[in-house]
């Protein structure tokens, strides 16, 4: 029996190289990199309305608040709490 026509006998990249791959090339970082400053971007819109800082962690996906703080503290230079007080105008 034949395959039809529209079959390749090469195999098919697996999905999360071919999206890995894809993003690179198309974003210039990688996919987890993306997604990370994805979620950090909504981290921000949150945190400009004084959304707490644990609602925000865990809304944008992160487990622990601890690495949520840890993570925009690398990417900003600043804590959430002190980001979202110096948007408020409040001094620390």
């Amino acid at each position: 029996m034949r395959a039809p026509p529209y079959e390749d006998s090469r195999p098919l990249p697996p999905l999360r190289a071919h999206l890995g791959e894809t993003t690179t090339y198309a974003l210039g970082m990688t996919f987890p990199q993306w997604r990370t400053q994805l979620r950090l971007y909504h981290a921000l819109r949150m945190l400009a309305v004084d959304t707490p800082v644990t609602t925000v962690a865990h809304h944008c996906g992160w487990s622990a608040t601890r690495a949520f703080i840890d993570v925009f503290r690398r990417a900003f230079g600043d804590t959430p709490g002190a980001y979202s007080r110096s948007r408020m105008g409040v001094s620390s």
